[in-house]
C-alpha cells in the first residue's frame, strides 16, 4: 500500500516501475553519504565522475549492491565497487570512468629528479 501511495507500484502490479527503483538506490546513497559524512566530518559525494583520487578505506553493502568509500583530501566518494579495488585497501587510488566500469590503479608518487653525480 506504501509502495501504491508513493507512486512506485501500480495497483494491481507486482513490479516496481524503474523510476521507482532509481528512486530508492538514490535515497539509500543519500542516507549512507549523510551518515559517512557525519563520521569522517567531510562532505561524501555519491554523484559519478570521471575521476576520483582518494584512499580506498572500505567496502560499504548497501541493499543495491557494494559501493566503495574513497576518502580523497576535501571530499569522499561512494563509487560502485569491484573486486579489483580490495588489493588497494588502504592506498592511495586513482579511478578513471570508462564508459559504466571504473579502472583502477594506485597513485603514483612523485619522485623528486636528481641530476647525475660526477
Amino acid at each position: 500500500l506504501f509502495l501504491i501511495e508513493m507512486g512506485w507500484l501500480k495497483e494491481g502490479s507486482m513490479e516496481l516501475a524503474p523510476s521507482a527503483v532509481h528512486a530508492m538506490a538514490a535515497h539509500e546513497l543519500g542516507q549512507i553519504a549523510g551518515r559517512l559524512s557525519a563520521e569522517l566530518k567531510m562532505p561524501v559525494s555519491s554523484a559519478p565522475a570521471t575521476r576520483i583520487e582518494g584512499v580506498y578505506e572500505r567496502r560499504v553493502e548497501l541493499a543495491q549492491g557494494r559501493a566503495a568509500l574513497i576518502v580523497g583530501s576535501h571530499t569522499a566518494h561512494l563509487v560502485p565497487w569491484g573486486p579489483s579495488l580490495e588489493r588497494f585497501a588502504g592506498e592511495q587510488v586513482v579511478g578513471m570512468q570508462r564508459g559504466l566500469n571504473i579502472s583502477w590503479s594506485l597513485k603514483k608518487a612523485r619522485t623528486v629528479s636528481l641530476p647525475p653525480m660526477g
